[in-house]
């Protein structure tokens, strides 16, 4: 839960505070790269305890949860729990579902197959995977499969290793698929040059405000289950260091029920670059989501 200490929050965890300062895990990809080999999954689970690390982040991938309409499946998060029981692991969920890195490409197939009944965003290239989130049936479909996850975490996860839930991954970019050709005067580096032009190809195609309520519902869910824990949401470090006026995506955010702190995924190996991208923001536990 998030505490305070003269005034400023952190993350409380086990009494203590939480270092947030863990290894992000790919396992998804091992998994699959490795065709489940248990071995070499278990291998990288051991390595991070013996890099002294002591928590991880792991993505939860909505398709593989629910690889049919309602019916849910948990073998992959139980296989993973049994890895961080055997090497003393927290965990922080990275729920990936309708908006990861603009797309929703982690949708079950069967949302997939029904553009009609999910609606998408239409785009000239391809309107598969951006989502129409002012699409109820969409929304709630996410809804429900996150709400089974935190049922099933309650009822398995009697450690209670699980220390917060990422909605969703870098939800404001993808802004190169929405933007106008370039014929028409507008270059591909544009998107993030100003405010107006990262909310306008940012957020799924402009869906700001729409992909916030839906990220807060998420959050309430998450809050509102019998396993609640802090919820977080990461944007992308694009821009944050040559357009101040998008530490507003932070305020604003942050006055959502649902979410509790926001943090950046930035990319650099020195700390001036990586300090320009982190807007420091009243209320808000200054955090690099993904480095």
């Amino acid at each position: 839960y998030i505490a305070y200490h003269d005034k400023k929050p952190y993350v409380r965890y086990r009494e203590e505070a939480y270092l947030m300062y863990g290894v992000q895990m790919r396992v998804d990809w091992l998994y699959v790269d490795s065709k489940g080999n248990l071995p070499f999954l278990e291998e990288n689970f051991r390595r991070v305890r013996d890099l002294g690390f002591d928590s991880v982040m792991i993505p939860i991938y909505w398709r593989t949860i629910e690889p049919e309409k309602d019916r849910y499946d948990f073998s992959r998060l139980a296989l993973y729990y049994d890895f961080l029981r055997q090497y003393d692991l927290t965990v922080q969920w990275l729920w990936f579902g309708t908006d990861v890195c603009g797309t929703g490409y982690n949708i079950p197939d069967y949302l997939w197959k029904t553009p009609d009944e999910y609606r998408r965003i239409e785009l000239k290239n391809d309107p598969t995977y951006y989502f129409d989130f002012s699409c109820q049936a969409s929304m709630e479909r996410e809804q429900k499969a996150l709400a089974a996850m935190m049922q099933w975490i309650a009822e398995n996860d009697e450690e209670e290793r699980c220390v917060m839930i990422q909605l969703n991954n870098e939800v404001d970019q993808g802004a190169g698929n929405f933007q106008e050709n370039a014929s028409e005067g507008v270059t591909y580096d544009d998107w993030w040059k100003t405010e107006e032009a990262h909310d306008r190809y940012c957020w799924v195609g402009g869906q700001r405000e729409a992909v916030f309520r839906q990220l807060s519902t998420l959050g309430d869910i998450v809050h509102n289950s019998a396993y609640s824990v802090v919820t977080r949401v990461n944007v992308s470090g694009a821009a944050r260091d040559i357009v101040p006026e998008l530490v507003k995506d932070y305020r604003d955010m942050l006055t959502y029920s649902g979410i509790d702190i926001i943090g950046v995924d930035s990319y650099f190996k020195t700390w001036e670059p990586l300090l320009a991208d982190i807007n420091i923001v009243e209320g808000n536990v200054t955090h690099v989501a993904e480095n």
